[in-house]
């Protein structure tokens, strides 16, 4: 079936090696029918899943198991895929008249600050938009070009994919980068690069392309071919210097799901994140990515051939011994100042979040607001290290001195 702790030891500083993870099943019944979200995205300690089906935006605890599954938007049309940049979710709507008709699609956004946020339009006019990536600045979105055979949905003919830039830092606006694309599964941002996952008819690949500086053409950095690997992936995220996909194989006899890295150094270095998902015996294919602190979050379906039972999952992979990086390497070029520090610090570049830990491992304070600068005026003098993660995923490993 093809679908689409940490410890820190000052006076020994090495390199910590990938490890597999044994996936935990976080929420099992997230809905008793197939969601297989684009993307899941995590805030303020609840994970956000849109229900392309059932025209709605869903959200569970990210800290209590099987917790309730809440409604946080209805009514709206083909929520597809979405982002979260500091306190705004970010999804496009894939149709959004009563028949179907291209160009209808659009970007939206809500503030997630508010008790019952309204919904606001931040550009129309999109052409069957499914993929959403990016960051606070520009948004890029994949469109769908094709026609519709009747007022169905389901009856829309497929002809080609572009990728278009929304530039955010003044009126929304719109500016197609590439044409003529075969279908995109999926699409993550980091580091002035896109990253995406195109369906050929005999292969899957993953595709790079530089979206800022001298225009190069996307360059393929890794391929599943059909008639030589019994292995497709489904979604993508980027952590660190590796991109992870969520990997659906088979053995002969069934299908399942594992997360896979790939070294963004080294295409070619290939490395199992996590052991298979499993749920009742019965295959499960795991889809789209978040992460928070140490755990990724990851969306998975449940599919029993025998009954036609359907549930979707939540699980969580531990990956705290995921990073190859060092401590005493340049974190990225992010840095802070000054150091040591007696009442704040103040970093170059904007983190989603801040942990600070004392030299036992112990964790002390943590910031979960988006922010440059923060106080740590209530931290006794003495040694921490800091782990902060940055808007692409970026995560930096720091010594502080309080004094």
């Amino acid at each position: 079936m093809k679908k689409v702790i940490v410890l820190f030891v000052l006076i020994c500083v090495c390199t910590i090696n990938a490890q597999t993870s044994t996936p935990v099943l976080f929420h099992q019944n997230v809905a008793d029918y197939e969601v297989y979200p684009r993307s899941i995205a995590y805030y303020n300690g609840e994970i956000y899943i849109p229900d392309f089906s059932n025209n709605r935006i869903l959200k569970t605890s990210a800290t209590s198991s099987n917790a309730a599954v809440i409604e946080v938007l209805t009514n709206i049309q083909f929520p597809s895929s979405l982002t979260i940049i500091g306190d705004e979710l970010f999804f496009l709507q894939s149709i959004t008249t009563a028949n179907p008709t291209n160009n209808s699609g659009k970007l939206s956004k809500i503030d997630l600050t508010q008790t019952n946020p309204s919904v606001v339009d931040v550009l129309t006019g999109l052409n069957l938009p499914l993929v959403l990536a990016g960051n606070a600045n520009e948004l890029f979105v994949t469109e769908i070009i094709g026609n519709f055979s009747s007022n169905n949905f389901d009856d829309f003919n497929i002809q080609s994919t572009s990728i278009s830039k929304i530039d955010l830092t003044g009126t929304p606006s719109k500016t197609v980068l590439l044409q003529n694309r075969e279908f995109i599964l999926d699409m993550k941002w980091g580091d002035s690069n896109l990253y995406w996952l195109e369906e050929f008819d005999d292969s899957d690949e993953i595709i790079k392309y530089q979206t800022n500086g001298p225009s190069v053409p996307p360059e393929t950095i890794y391929a599943f071919n059909y008639n030589e690997d019994d292995e497709f992936a489904e979604r993508l995220f980027i952590y660190n210097d590796q991109l992870l996909y969520t990997s659906a194989e088979f053995d002969g006899i069934v299908e399942y799901g594992r997360v896979k890295s790939i070294d963004l150094n080294n295409s070619q270095n290939v490395s199992e994140v996590s052991t298979p998902f499993v749920f009742a015996s019965n295959e499960v294919y795991a889809t789209a990515m978040t992460i928070h602190n140490n755990e990724l979050f990851v969306s998975a379906t449940s599919y029993n051939f025998n009954t036609g039972n359907e549930n979707e999952l939540l699980y969580t992979v531990d990956i705290s011994t995921l990073s190859t990086q060092e401590i005493n390497e340049p974190n990225f070029g992010i840095s802070f100042y000054p150091n040591p520090a007696e009442f704040q610090i103040e970093f170059n570049r904007e983190l989603e979040e801040l942990s600070v830990f004392d030299l036992a491992g112990k964790q002390v304070a943590f910031f979960e607001e988006r922010s440059t600068t923060f106080n740590v005026s209530q931290l006794s003098e003495g040694i921490y290290m800091l782990k902060g993660r940055t808007t692409a995923n970026k995560f930096l490993h720091q010594k502080l001195i309080k004094k």
